[in-house]
């Protein structure tokens, strides 16, 4: 529960306001018992790719990874991503938990 969404992006990229909603999803996998014992939500990477992308509203498909030997049970799950020239310093740091995490 509570997989933190990541935009993966263009270092040009990195100078827009990029807003995902919602932040965090859900997910079932399956697998072995000894590995569903040990699997925890920083495992598994949740992130949509905006690298292609110019401002505008987006609904992408959250992609993920996780690590060998695991099934996602859920169907595919997309987010609202809005892009915007007005990245703000001041702004984002006023925002911090509003906004996606950049990779």
């Amino acid at each position: 529960k509570g997989i933190p969404i990541k935009v993966m992006c263009s270092a040009q990229s990195m100078k827009k306001n990029m807003e995902v909603a919602p932040e965090e999803i859900d997910i079932t996998v399956q697998g072995s018992e000894k590995n569903i014992e040990k699997i925890t939500k920083r495992d598994i990477l949740a992130y949509v790719d905006v690298s292609n992308f110019s401002k505008g509203k987006y609904f992408l498909v959250v992609k993920l990874k996780m690590p060998e030997g695991f099934m996602v049970l859920d169907d595919v799950k997309t987010v609202k991503v809005n892009i915007s020239d007005n990245w703000d310093e001041e702004e984002y740091k006023l925002s911090k938990g509003k906004t996606s995490q950049l990779l």
